[in-house]
């Protein structure tokens, strides 16, 4: 077996397809906006509050209602957020399983809320592949901070060399290398296998 002791995956876009741009057409209509309002703002705000597990899904509604001066049902905002997300990436799910045939320890690092987290976890059934899942919400920090990678190698009491770490942000692929972790950045299945090929992995 190769050197690496995990391999850890991102989720969206590489797991699961993230519909983003028809998502924000429905907001905005649902809010009554210009889509510029809200595209200005993606790294702050109570999106990321709630990411990162410093709000819950009430009171992100109710910012979201008054930020936006507009009611809708916490039921019809959560149904409106899951729009966010598409299909399972079918390609991605076969190399994990390769990956886990070969008996891999495999760990999921995602920057993700729990109604995200919840339909994932009810739409993919790979992710009972991974031995160990670490989530934003619930670890209270973000990629692309450097601390939530220390903190993902500490709990698998690993060295960040032999951890190898793969996304499809370049962001969060170069803070992850800054750490130690070798990296991947995903493109598409097809690269990813040949990536993993490369490295004597696959």
């Amino acid at each position: 077996m190769n050197k690496m002791q995990y391999i850890i995956f991102d989720l969206g876009q590489v797991l699961i397809q993230v519909t983003f741009a028809e998502f924000l057409k429905k907001f905005a209509a649902e809010f009554r906006i210009d889509m510029s309002q809200m595209t200005g703002n993606r790294d702050n705000g109570a999106h990321i509050d709630f990411m990162v597990g410093k709000i819950s899904p009430q009171e992100f509604h109710r910012q979201l209602c008054s930020h936006f001066n507009h009611f809708i049902t916490i039921d019809n905002l959560r149904q409106l957020w899951l729009n966010m997300l598409g299909d399972e990436i079918s390609e991605s799910r076969l190399i994990i399983d390769k990956l886990h045939k070969k008996k891999y320890p495999l760990a999921l690092l995602s920057n993700v809320d729990p109604w995200h987290f919840e339909y994932c976890q009810n739409n993919l059934p790979v992710l009972n592949r991974f031995s160990h899942i670490f989530l934003s919400y619930q670890l209270k920090m973000k990629k692309p901070d450097l601390e939530i990678y220390q903190t993902v190698a500490d709990k698998l009491q690993s060295q960040a060399q032999h951890c190898l770490f793969i996304d499809d942000m370049v962001e969060n692929i170069e803070a992850a290398k800054e750490m130690g972790f070798e990296v991947i950045h995903f493109v598409d299945a097809e690269q990813l296998e040949k990536d993993l090929r490369a490295k004597n992995i696959l």
